[in-house]
């Protein structure tokens, strides 16, 4: 198991990503194509980052991971009000995404330090 497997917000993230995935089948290709690359973004920088060998690159990792998130949550919030998504799915992945950059937020303190 690679080191990046282990940490719980990679782990959230790639639910998330695959979670994204299901939803944007309802969605226009060019919509639902930008809303899947964020969201893979995120768990994809996260372990890129962890296996780049120091604290400062895996900080900056984390925080375009973060950035990725917070472009996620744009393009569901643009989704949902366009009616590609219905509520129950906006929220829950809504607040996945907010869970996410939190953890991201906090894991990157720790290795910015």
């Amino acid at each position: 198991m690679a080191r990046f497997e282990r940490l719980i917000v990679w782990q959230k993230a790639q639910d998330f990503a695959i979670a994204v995935d299901i939803v944007t089948r309802r969605m226009r290709a060019d919509a639902a194509s930008q809303l899947q690359r964020s969201a893979a973004s995120i768990p994809d920088n996260i372990a890129e980052g962890s296996e780049r060998g120091s604290a400062p690159q895996f900080a900056h990792f984390l925080a375009i991971a973060n950035g990725s998130c917070a472009e996620a949550q744009c393009q569901l919030r643009r989704a949902y009000a366009c009616g590609y998504i219905d509520r129950e799915a906006f929220l829950d992945l809504i607040d996945t995404a907010q869970q996410i950059g939190w953890m991201l937020g906090a894991l990157r303190r720790r290795w910015a330090s």
